[in-house]
């Protein structure tokens, strides 16, 4: 009888193929959100209001889509070559086109990298990786509001290493070629940059010097600074006058659409009172009144600014200002003062949109996810729905995600070799549970599943 060769039997898939893929939470908060895209245009596209259709950028989720305000949604980015993003944007001109950046640009130990810039031309049904594949971290893409076939792309760079695909990229063919058009060195990139609402040509754009080592994190240093272009980005001049003399870290820009003489910048500055001998750093804002000529220092709101690095300015009052930092922050000062608003959201803001139609409509993005107000944050509305977690360190199912929200399990027998775990949430004091819901499972179902957990917000120094 001639031999046969038996076939391999493959134990893990076996043991694997009883164990189906199911959604098991977040059963408190959402993930971490990084940026929001929201088409203006037109009606027929986007809805009878603005906001109803929106794009959610997540840290280590990928990206969503509602076309309802947030009641449901659809994960569209599952599919593609990395989870973690840095940034999203739509064409003004154009809603079916968006640009996704990959790899979030925090600044996080646990800050996962990209592969590069994808695009879609059908509202993120297709999806094409257009290069930059060794960017690793992208910090902002703007599109051109006439011309979908100018973008472009603030690339930070590798974290944990040097050269990559950092500075400004530029294409004008839609993303098929790319120049960079603002190269400084192997360790510093770009992590902002935005148009003059009322001139294309003129471009503002922040740089940003930093390496992550194992020990600590080295952030700032003589290549962070301003520019700023009047050619549609062929050449670029530093801005200086006013802005702090001495090495600065993280900057964030925005321009006032209803007065574009009126530029915004937070910057990570060193402090000069307590903890400067520790190298503690703090937000700076300072304004420009006449397009980045000249700044002059006006508030310090609270942050840890290499991590939180944002600043919008409401569409229709140029002294109306919002700070992202772990609070989200509003000033009516023009950036002087500060406070707290939006109390109910959850901390640590890296994203908002605010409606130019309605500037009390907001869309804040935060460690907690997505949040909705009508009255300009007095009031905000959590979106329950949104199943995106962070990816950092694990823990066993019904971890906790943030020392702020603790969540733990209690196991209790539920008969028929079922066991009961019941979610239950914990003051950050690990004491006074309540027990918000309850689930099922069966052993055979459930082995040893592991959750993420949020590591701490402070750099490793």
């Amino acid at each position: 009888m001639a031999k046969t060769t038996p076939v391999a039997f493959d134990a893990d898939s076996a043991r694997l193929a009883e164990l189906p893929w199911r959604s098991i939470g977040p059963a408190v908060t959402s993930g971490r959100v990084v940026d929001f895209a929201v088409p203006e245009g037109p009606k027929s596209q986007i809805g009878e209001r603005l906001g109803e259709l929106f794009y959610v950028a997540s840290a280590s989720g990928g990206v969503w889509k509602t076309a309802n305000g947030g009641t449901t949604w659809e994960p569209i980015f599952d599919h593609q070559g990395a989870a973690s993003i840095g940034d999203i944007a739509v064409a003004p001109s154009s809603p079916d086109i968006l640009w996704v950046g990959t790899g979030e640009n925090n600044n996080q130990r646990s800050s996962s990298w990209g592969d590069g810039v994808y695009k879609s031309e059908n509202a993120g049904k297709t999806w094409s990786n257009m290069g930059l594949k060794k960017s690793e971290h992208i910090g902002r893409i703007i599109v051109h509001p006439t011309n979908p076939s100018i973008v472009f792309v603030a690339a930070a760079g590798p974290l944990w290493g040097s050269g990559g695909d950092r500075g400004l990229f530029r294409t004008t063919d839609g993303g098929k070629t790319w120049k960079n058009v603002k190269n400084i060195d192997k360790y510093t990139g770009f992590t902002d940059v935005i148009f003059d609402p009322a001139d294309p040509n003129t471009i503002y754009a922040a740089s940003l010097q930093r390496e992550r080592r194992p020990y600590t994190y080295v952030g700032g240093g003589p290549g962070s600074g301003i520019w700023k272009s009047t050619d549609a980005g062929d050449t670029w001049t530093r801005l200086t006058e006013g802005l702090p003399k001495g090495d600065v870290g993280r900057i964030g820009l925005d321009v006032s659409r209803s007065s574009p003489n009126i530029v915004y910048a937070t910057i990570e500055t060193k402090v000069t009172g307590n903890g400067a001998a520790q190298g503690n750093t703090e937000a700076s804002i300072y304004r420009s009144d006449d397009r980045g000529a000249s700044w002059q220092k006006a508030g310090t709101p609270f942050s840890y600014p290499w991590y939180m690095g944002q600043i919008r300015v409401d569409p229709t009052n140029p002294d109306r200002v919002y700070f992202m930092g772990v609070p989200l922050q509003v000033s009516t000062d023009g950036g002087r003062t500060f406070r707290n608003t939006a109390g109910a959201s959850h901390s640590d803001h890296h994203a908002m949109w605010i409606d130019p139609t309605d500037p009390d409509h907001l869309i804040i993005g935060c460690d907690g996810g997505v949040y909705i107000s009508h009255d300009r944050g007095r009031t905000v509305d959590f979106v329950p729905n949104l199943p995106s977690r962070n990816t950092t360190r694990s823990r066993r199912t019904c971890g906790s995600r943030f020392t702020t929200s603790t969540a733990a399990c209690r196991t209790t027998a539920a008969g028929a070799g079922r066991v009961r775990r019941e979610i239950v949430r914990a003051s950050p004091t690990l004491t006074g549970f309540a027990r918000p819901a309850a689930m099922v499972f069966t052993r055979k179902s459930i082995p040893w599943i592991r959750t993420p957990f949020t590591a701490s917000r402070r750099a490793a120094t």
